[in-house]
């Protein structure tokens, strides 16, 4: 999985890692091998026992590898996708990483995911702030009978213009299209 080039470029899947996540997911491995033995060398696992070790220590790394990918957003989980977005927004301000990993999750009519897309097209701190694309998610989630959607459409659009509105709910209406779709196109695959 992990790939390195000739240039000493780390690739997971086909994707860039920085230097900095390699490391720091190197570290985590490191970390939790460690706390793998200590801790069954503090229950008392001995050599006779060893096989039961390692495995609890692969289900742990597999266990890891899940959290990488929610991380990585190589996930389609759309749990995993709403973590990972955000964790870029809250630690690095990466606002169009958010919104890529939101709006997979909102496509598959996750509605956690709908509404911090919504809130992150009209929150503040973001240059491509979008009001009729966030109104437009917004709406879909209150369609769609998420909790809490109705409030936090109701606050966030107060100050949209009647035109914004009309964009917005247009916009909604191909939203909700492309998410059913999307959905009969899942079941055909199944």
């Amino acid at each position: 999985m992990l790939k390195q080039s000739d240039s000493g470029i780390v690739f997971y899947r086909r994707r860039l890692i920085s230097p900095a996540v390699f490391v720091s997911m190197a570290m985590v491995i490191l970390l939790l091998t460690m706390i793998t033995i200590g801790y069954d060398a503090a229950q008392g696992i001995s050599g006779g026992d060893h096989l039961t070790a390692s495995q609890r220590s692969i289900s742990r790394m597999k266990d890891l590898q899940r959290a990488g990918n929610a991380l990585l957003g190589n996930q389609e989980d759309p749990e995993d996708l709403v973590r990972h977005g955000r964790h870029l927004l809250n630690s690095r301000q990466d606002y169009d990483g958010a919104v890529r990993a939101f709006e997979k999750a909102a496509l598959q009519g996750y509605g956690a995911a709908m509404l911090a897309l919504g809130e992150t097209y009209l929150g503040g701190g973001w240059s491509a702030q979008d009001p009729v694309e966030g109104y437009a998610w917004l709406t879909v989630a209150e369609a769609m009978k998420v909790e809490n959607a109705s409030a936090i459409r109701r606050d966030l659009t107060s100050d949209l213009s009647y035109e914004d509105m009309k964009d917005g709910q247009s916009r909604a209406g191909e939203i909700v299209t492309e998410i059913q779709q999307r959905a009969r196109q899942s079941q055909q695959r199944k």
